[in-house]
């Protein structure tokens, strides 16, 4: 089972890391400093989700809903319904289903974050 955890924390910090840049990005790329929210989920969320502090863990995906860069526009909508199912999976301890809602998460929102809010500070 171990290595199985080791698996899915390689593939969230996968998803997190890495993908796609914009001509002339500030950050995120290679040999560039982290992006705001990428920085953010590496010191909250990757963090906690390595010490499997589940109860920090569920807190900080909790705030992470509230980082929706568009909170009224109908198709921004599952960012929190993502962010609340990973939340709820850390306070049951469910490691699988914690990457299983990120990575729906970033499959879905990951692309256009990076194209319209790539440099939006986190709060």
């Amino acid at each position: 089972m171990r290595g199985h955890r080791v698996a899915s924390v390689a593939v969230a910090l996968f998803f997190v890391a890495s993908g796609p840049t914009a001509h002339g990005a500030r950050c995120g790329a290679p040999g560039l400093p982290a992006c705001p929210l990428q920085q953010w989920m590496r010191t909250s969320l990757a963090v906690g989700y390595a010490k499997r502090d589940y109860a920090a863990l569920a807190e900080e995906l909790a705030k992470l809903g509230e980082l929706n860069p568009a909170p009224t526009d109908p198709t921004w909508t599952g960012w929190n319904r993502h962010a609340q199912a990973a939340a709820a999976a850390a306070k049951r301890k469910q490691d699988g289903q914690v990457v299983k809602a990120c990575a729906a998460c970033h499959v879905e929102y990951r692309r256009r974050y990076l194209e319209d809010f790539r440099n939006r500070p986190v709060p």
